[in-house]
C-alpha cells in the first residue's frame, strides 16, 4: 500500500465516506505478495523509504520481470535489481518501460525519485 493510498483512506474516513470497518479491511490486505518463487514486501517502502531490492542472479527473466512489474505498480520509489544480465533487462522492459540497464554494475533500475540529488559528473 502506497503512502498516497493511506492518505486517501484517512481522508475518506475523515470526510465520512468510509467507516472504521472499511479502513480496517483495506489495512488487512497483506503487505506481502507471495509469487510462489518470491515473497515481496510492499510495505518496505513505507517503513524504510525504499522498495525491496531484487537479487536477480538465480532467477529467470520471467521471475525478474514479474517481480519488477509488481514493485513498479505497487511503489513510488526507485527500483533496483542487482546481478542482472541484458536478457533479464530486455524482458523486463515489456512490463516496466522506464527500466534502464547499467552493463558495468549489472543492474536494472528505475530512477523515479527526483528528490535525490545526483552529480552526473562524479566518477
Amino acid at each position: 500500500m502506497k503512502e498516497s493510498e493511506i492518505r486517501a483512506l484517512l481522508q475518506a474516513y475523515k470526510n465520512g465516506q468510509a467507516n472504521e470497518d472499511d479502513i480496517i479491511k483495506q489495512f488487512r490486505r497483506l503487505p506481502l505478495e507471495d509469487m510462489g518463487f518470491a515473497e515481496l514486501d510492499h510495505h518496505r517502502e513505507l517503513r524504510q523509504g525504499f522498495p525491496e531490492v531484487v537479487y536477480a542472479e538465480g532467477k529467470t527473466k520471467e521471475q525478474v520481470g514479474s517481480i519488477l512489474k509488481s514493485l513498479y505498480h505497487n511503489s513510488n520509489g526507485n527500483l533496483i535489481a542487482t546481478r542482472a544480465n541484458r536478457e533479464k533487462y530486455e524482458y523486463t522492459l515489456r512490463f516496466v518501460p522506464d527500466a534502464q540497464y547499467d552493463e558495468n554494475s549489472r543492474m536494472i533500475y528505475v530512477d523515479r525519485d527526483r528528490s535525490i540529488s545526483r552529480d552526473e559528473n562524479r566518477s
